[in-house]
């Protein structure tokens, strides 16, 4: 997701098939120390987002927007869960990309999807394994601690850049 003139945020572990001629040309990429998150710089960006100003409370409406193993484009509604969940029924290959409130800001960042026959056979049903009907997504928050890494990580890189162009 773009977050400024050059940057985007994305999900840490998506990081590996990120390809430069979809995207530009990747020049930096600034990883989070804990959290599936990574900045990364792009030679020429459009277009930017808004932060949220408080993260969703559980049964809030939210929208992510993913593109399902690259191809195509999944724009989905659905409710924020307890601990990072939704209920956007997004598909495997949705990882790093956002998700909104129902005001169009930032509230986080896809990461991972559970599918239904994983959570029946977490629930003693039985279904046939690996069925691609997702019933429920994690995403990152993007909470004020993660909004100052980014606000750190950038503050230290263009404070770096400075210090070499000397």
């Amino acid at each position: 997701m773009i977050i400024g003139r050059t940057w985007a945020l994305t999900a840490k572990h998506v990081l590996p098939v990120v390809e430069a001629d979809k995207i530009g040309q990747v020049l930096k990429v600034i990883a989070h120390p804990t959290l599936d998150l990574a900045l990364v710089q792009i030679a020429e960006l459009k277009g930017t987002v808004k932060f949220a100003r408080r993260m969703p409370r559980f049964g809030d409406k939210l929208n992510a927007i993913g593109w399902h193993l690259g191809a195509e484009k999944l724009w989905t509604e659905g409710r924020a869960g307890r601990f990072g969940k939704m209920s956007c029924e997004v598909m495997p290959g949705c990882s790093g990309g956002a998700v909104f409130n129902d005001q169009n800001e930032l509230v986080g960042i896809i990461k991972n999807v559970y599918m239904q026959a994983v959570i029946d056979r977490m629930m003693g049903r039985r279904t046939q394994f690996g069925t691609h009907v997702p019933h429920m997504a994690g995403y990152t928050p993007i909470t004020k601690d993660v909004r100052t890494w980014i606000r750190e990580s950038l503050k230290e890189y263009y404070e770096e850049a400075r210090k070499n162009r000397r």
